[in-house]
């Protein structure tokens, strides 16, 4: 593995100019909720800006394509070797949380339900509605995550603080994103930290929300096994979600190998046993045909496919 990436231009500057902790053998199974992929050539978690800039330029001297990972909670990452450099915002530096009055500013590299609970107990009241879906704050924003039936985290950002692929800093403010459906415009930034505005509440309130939002989850969602959360997103302007629609197909309990569609949610796909990328996305494309010879709607992917 080191002596196929070391054919890479600029391998000894990226050894010994970056301060943070990296790795030519990290299995990508071990950094997502599905437990599927493989080895990035190189896979980096950075101390700081500085940290982070440098290693964006050096990676893109040698090209080599970066791919960001939040919590992995929305990836199928093939096996074997993936050729690219895997970075994750898990220094303290990329988790800082502080309270302005209402607006709470968090980094990147947050839990977005840990973010969500400090929330709470300072009685802030807005990001309730997301308690449970997993993942990093970065990775929320950059998909504008949220519950079918309550609002998107883009809701409530007022600016963002992004690092761009050549290492600048920029800070977008509300104005300027664009937030629509399961986007963020954000793709081509690094997202550092957010600035969200909230509500005061009293803390009972929003925790008894809390519990009662996880609970409701919990009963409709499939926790039991790895999975990557909702695969398809929802057909716009249409009467069904993508759920309903896999549904109303007899899809549930459909399986390929070791994936499986989850008995308990349809747009849910589960790692039964041992499932492999190839069973996962053979399964995809299964739910996708059957869908569209019923409904006549091709479903488009939630989650990001690395393969």
């Amino acid at each position: 593995m080191e002596k196929g990436f070391g054919m890479k231009k600029g391998f000894k500057r990226i050894i010994t100019s970056l301060k943070g902790r990296l790795s030519f053998k990290e299995r990508l199974e071990d950094h997502t909720t599905f437990r599927i992929g493989g080895v990035p050539v190189v896979w980096f978690e950075p101390v700081s800006l500085e940290d982070l800039a440098r290693a964006l330029r050096l990676f893109r001297g040698a090209k080599i394509k970066t791919f960001i990972i939040g919590g992995g909670s929305n990836i199928l990452a093939k096996e074997g070797l993936i050729d690219m450099a895997v970075i994750r915002l898990s220094a303290p530096f990329f988790k800082r949380l502080e309270f302005r009055n209402r607006l709470a500013v968090c980094g990147g590299g947050c839990s977005l339900s840990g973010l969500i609970k400090r929330c709470a107990k300072k009685g802030l009241f807005g990001l309730d509605g997301l308690y449970g879906i997993p993942g990093t704050v970065g990775g929320a924003i950059m998909m504008n995550a949220g519950p079918a039936k309550d609002k998107p985290i883009g809701s409530l950002v007022e600016w963002v603080k992004v690092m761009d692929y050549a290492g600048r800093v920029f800070v977008l403010k509300r104005v300027k994103l664009k937030f629509k459906y399961r986007y963020s415009g954000l793709s081509k930034y690094i997202i550092l930290e957010a600035g969200f505005r909230l509500k005061k509440r009293r803390p009972d309130l929003i925790k008894k929300r809390m519990r009662d939002i996880l609970r409701k989850r919990s009963a409709v969602l499939d926790y039991g096994f790895p999975s990557a959360g909702c695969i398809f997103k929802n057909p716009p302007s249409f009467k069904y979600t993508s759920g309903e629609l896999l549904d109303r197909s007899g899809l549930k309990g459909l399986r390929v190998n070791g994936a499986q569609v989850s008995a308990k949610h349809a747009n849910f796909i589960i790692n039964k046993k041992d499932a492999r990328f190839g069973d996962v996305i053979a399964l995809i494309e299964l739910e996708r045909i059957i869908v569209k010879r019923y409904f006549g709607i091709w479903l488009e992917p939630e989650i990001k496919i690395i393969g």
